[in-house]
């Protein structure tokens, strides 16, 4: 009984002793020889140095790899603005790009940066005089089309607001030099319960025709979710929601915000929608109304910690994965 129960405690410091060896980089705890001199348990490279074993943080989000990148794909360019210094804004904040979506054109700023600038057409004229106006836009290299007011609360840059149905016979044709062109639309339709059908129509019109919605339209996570689910030639940008611009339009901020106010936590039902749909999601700031531009070193850290609570995957696509792909950058 006495040989059973020292044979017993022989094995049980054997397990712990190989337990510590593999504490990854502790080799004091693998060599200590007071734990015992069995070299199978103690000096076992194959357990203890394992690196794909213990180290690998493939396995889990590896929090060493810091914030991820940004590129944004939602970002105003002004009249008067200096290129230099909105360039060196966007640099300071950690940018890795910029689709610009107007209202200046973004041409001031390709002649520095032709590498990282995706230059849109942001129309200018009344519907009667869209078609013309896009088409001669795409002739002369745009590379997107937008930020195109279908239903637009007064806010921002567009005070007096609008709102027209989306399916227009103009902004149907639109759509379809769109799909033409091999370039997305950036549409701004805010969210309005029991008035979508229209957006429906569009969406359904061309489905080769490569929409972004703005802001997400505004709309909470259920609804985004159900029309990425429906139309899977839909996009959707994250700009805008955060709790750095509110209030959002009409919308609570509980609504408007896909994370926490008082700090960044990432909000369960916005979570399931983002890690769903992560190919469909796009980072944005919407810098260019009022004096966001002083925000942008609070907005993306925000983001950054928001997407962090995601597997990196995910994280990775919605930051700056899908905008390469959407603009034909890799």
């Amino acid at each position: 009984m006495k040989h059973r129960s020292f044979l017993l405690t022989l094995a049980l410091c054997a397990l712990v002793t190989a337990s510590s060896c593999r504490l990854p980089g502790d080799d004091s705890a693998g060599d200590d020889d007071s734990a015992g001199d069995d070299d199978s348990a103690g000096d076992d490279d194959s357990a203890g140095d394992d690196d794909s074993a213990g180290d690998d943080d493939s396995a889990g989000d590896d929090d060493t790899a810091g914030p991820v990148q940004l590129f944004d794909a939602h970002i105003h360019f002004k009249p008067g603005e200096s290129p230099t210094e909105f360039l060196a804004m966007a640099d300071g904040a950690g940018l890795l790009g910029l689709a610009v979506l107007g209202p200046r054109t973004a041409a001031p700023l390709l002649a520095i940066r032709p590498d990282s600038i995706v230059p849109f057409l942001f129309p200018r004229e009344g519907i009667s005089g869209l078609v013309a106006e896009v088409s001669e836009g795409l002739a002369a290299g745009a590379r997107g089309i937008g930020e195109l007011s279908i239903r637009h609360f007064p806010a921002g840059m567009n005070p007096q607001g609008v709102d027209m149905p989306a399916d227009l016979p103009a902004l149907l044709e639109v759509y379809d030099l769109a799909a033409g062109a091999g370039v997305p639309i950036t549409v701004h339709l805010d969210y309005e319960e029991g008035d979508m059908d229209s957006f429906d129509t569009a969406l359904e019109h061309n489905r080769d025709t490569i929409f972004i919605w703005a802001h997400s339209g505004d709309a909470p996570p259920e609804v985004v979710g159900s029309f990425l689910d429906q139309h899977p030639n839909l996009h959707a940008d994250l700009s805008c929601r955060n709790p750095f611009y509110l209030p959002r339009h009409t919308f609570t901020e509980e609504q408007s915000s896909i994370a926490e106010l008082d700090r960044v936590s990432l909000r369960a039902d916005w979570q399931l929608v983002l890690e769903e749909h992560s190919d469909r999601f796009l980072f944005g700031t919407d810098i260019g109304p009022g004096d966001r531009d002083s925000q942008i070193n609070e907005v993306v850290p925000w983001y950054q910690d928001m997407l962090g609570q995601l597997d990196r995957e995910h994280a990775e696509a919605i930051a700056n994965g899908n905008a390469r792909r959407l603009f034909a950058l890799d």
